[in-house]
């Protein structure tokens, strides 16, 4: 997506990221945000779209400023509750892997699940069970994680470089550079291959049937 309505978007989430991880992670990611959006329908009627696992909020924003639809919020701390409020986007408080999602069946005609797989310490079959069950019959479901596969990665490995992403020097001021740019965040706990999140999903969509 890169028509005027995605730019304008873009520049105003831009003008309110706060300096520090809020506006790196902003920084890293909005190519990968730009790909996402794209695969959000614009359609005239007013939809319901959950992102779970929603952060920083960036994505939710995004689709609230671009698409208009009715954006639910939802992950396991409440720190950005305010911003959320202030784009006129519902924030729910809910620990993934222990609880339920606070939604009714079929509720849902988007869930965005962007990012987040990769750091939940449980399998996911929980989680995407219950993603199942608020989404629609017919409702799209967005799913992201990296793929620690690619070729970048392994040429990464081949040179005895960690794959993932390094430690911010913000987070660990006065480390040596070189041992920050070798040391992965701890939060990544699991990788997933495409043919094993395809038998996962065909499994919950069986199982939910």
């Amino acid at each position: 997506m890169r028509n005027k309505r995605f730019t304008d978007a873009i520049n105003y989430l831009r003008g309110i990221v706060k300096s520090g991880e809020d506006e790196d992670y902003f920084n890293e990611h909005k190519e990968r945000y730009a790909e996402t959006l794209s695969l959000v329908p614009n359609v005239a009627k007013n939809l319901h779209v959950l992102d779970v696992g929603s952060g920083f909020g960036h994505l939710a924003i995004l689709i609230k400023k671009i698409f208009g639809y009715e954006v639910y919020a939802l992950d396991h701390y409440n720190l950005w509750e305010e911003r959320f409020h202030k784009h006129g986007i519902r924030f729910n408080l809910c620990e993934l892997t222990r609880e339920n999602l606070p939604f009714k069946e079929s509720y849902f005609d988007i869930v965005l699940f962007c990012e987040v797989l990769e750091h939940l310490f449980v399998l996911p079959h929980k989680v995407l069970f219950e993603i199942h069950r608020v989404l629609k019959p017919e409702g799209l479901l967005i799913l992201t994680t990296p793929n620690f596969l690619s070729l970048y990665k392994r040429i990464k490995v081949l040179f005895g470089k960690s794959p993932f992403q390094p430690v911010s020097a913000r987070r660990d001021a006065g480390a040596p550079k070189t041992i920050l740019e070798n040391t992965a965040w701890m939060s990544f706990i699991s990788c997933y291959k495409r043919l094993t999140l395809r038998l996962f999903l065909h499994a919950i969509s069986k199982q939910g049937a």
